[in-house]
């Protein structure tokens, strides 16, 4: 039946008409590939909850380690979503992300232990009442050595003039991203320890603020500004692996159950340098923790 039916074959149209003994033909469609699944190891599991700083009844802060990023892309082999299970204690349903950092960016990271929990950061997110510390190091200094960014973000290089664009005081259109900076200490050759607020959540903000208004990249930072003079400077001082030097030192939330806003309600979480950073901090002569930074904090 196979040879005959092949001598008999035609191609139909839309608006073909078939005939009750007519057969339909249709293309075997290629097997589809099955899903590559993590694979999660008694290590990682052990990593992830030694990297607990904060607990309680609602929310758990982690210190997230570098090249672990929020949520899995083509070329992860492992990411914080897929290690959320071991974070359940004594807890039945895992722990919900409420907001995310780059693979490349370590420290702090706030998680909901429940949907209440979730629902209530997700408010706090959007009042603004959550307040985000960064600590960075820029390749030079930048001019002024504090204040106030707000621009549109750009994704290429081009429209300098644009990029630059630094204005200071209120902010009056939402559509603009926001950052809080002030230098807090820098080598006498090159580097600046950096310590930043956003007050808004733009797409790796910190890091295109830094190149594209400051002329001022973040260390290891080859996506946005591999260009610069500064950042090759200090690729050929650390090697071409040179990570990321961007650390998420401290949260300030307010804990859930306390009906008014005051100093006492909110708790801070902070997690220390990783080793990169530790370590280039000690070659350029830099201080750890300057009273200034932590200052930045309260």
């Amino acid at each position: 039946m196979g040879d005959e039916s092949m001598k008999n074959t035609e191609k139909l149209s839309l608006n073909s008409k078939i005939k009750a003994d007519k057969f339909i033909s249709l293309p075997r469609l290629p097997p589809k590939k099955p899903s590559s699944k993590q694979t999660i190891t008694p290590e990682d599991e052990a990593m992830i909850q030694n990297s607990v700083l904060y607990k309680d009844a609602n929310v758990l802060v982690i210190d997230k380690p570098y090249g672990l990023p929020t949520k899995g892309g083509p070329n992860a082999k492992k990411d914080l979503e897929s290690l959320l299970s071991a974070l359940r204690f004594e807890y039945e349903e895992p722990p919900r992300l409420v907001h995310q950092l780059d693979g490349e960016t370590t420290g702090v990271m706030l998680l909901a232990r429940t949907r209440k929990a979730a629902v209530e950061l997700a408010t706090q997110f959007k009042k603004r009442l959550i307040k985000k510390t960064y600590w960075t190091l820029l390749t030079q200094r930048p001019s002024p050595n504090e204040g106030r960014i707000t621009g549109d973000l750009t994704e290429s290089d081009e429209d300098e003039d644009e990029k630059r664009r630094s204005v200071r005081g209120k902010v009056d259109n939402e559509k603009h991203s926001v950052t809080e900076y002030k230098e807090v200490d820098h080598s006498a050759d090159i580097g600046s320890f950096v310590v930043m607020h956003p007050i808004t959540a733009g797409k790796d903000q910190l890091r295109k603020h830094s190149a594209q208004i400051l002329n001022a990249p973040i260390l290891g930072d080859f996506k946005y500004g591999q260009k610069t003079h500064a950042n090759q400077q200090l690729k050929s001082r650390f090697g071409d692996d040179v990570q990321l030097h961007l650390h998420s030192r401290s949260i300030s939330f307010m804990k859930q159950g306390h009906p008014q806003e005051t100093r006492l309600s909110f708790e801070t979480v902070r997690a220390d340098l990783p080793k990169h950073m530790l370590s280039t901090w000690e070659k350029l002569g830099l201080d750890t923790c300057p009273r200034a930074a932590v200052e930045e904090e309260q």
